[in-house]
């Protein structure tokens, strides 16, 4: 297995992957205006900053990592946008294709908008669709699993 630790210019890293910068927690996504970093851990993480061209050195942790709730957490199915809030949504209500989202404010203007963590989109219009049945975590945790062990090794809690 590769060594998950990597040291990387933050241009040549790929949406999906987990980084470090400046002690900070982040993860590469694909935004409106091309690449952005959504910062889960640091001051007023979670939020969204756009990857400038200027080389960035970070580590890169692959992508070999989960976002889970604190199942031991309130879990609210009510409010539809609340930051920093985990959600899983279900368009049908049945549970057969369930997508998993990150409430995320943008730095730069503000803008509520959602991570959609399964494909690494950052948009206002990947979130938890109109009408769709979810469930929202404000406290989840950021785990990666890390060879040789095969459990998961807790990098970041949010929320606590």
């Amino acid at each position: 297995m590769d060594d998950p630790l990597k040291v990387k210019l933050l241009e040549f890293c790929d949406p999906g992957e987990l980084v470090s910068i400046d002690g900070r927690w982040a993860i590469l996504a694909h935004g409106p205006e091309g690449k952005c970093l959504v910062f889960l851990s640091g001051d007023g993480a979670p939020q969204r900053i756009n990857v400038k061209d200027v080389p960035t050195p970070c580590l890169s942790f692959g992508k070999a990592f989960r976002l889970l709730p604190d199942f031991s957490s309130d879990c609210d199915m009510v409010t539809p946008f609340a930051r920093g809030a985990l959600y899983y949504a279900s368009r049908d209500g049945k549970g057969s294709s369930v997508s998993r989202h990150l409430a995320v404010i943008a730095q730069e203007s503000g803008i509520r908008m959602f991570l959609r963590l399964d494909d690494w989109v950052y948009a206002s219009d990947v979130g938890v669709p109109q009408g769709a049945h979810f469930a929202s975590f404000q406290r989840w945790r950021l785990w990666m699993d890390l060879p040789p062990q095969r459990d998961a090794t807790l990098l970041h809690a949010h929320g606590e």
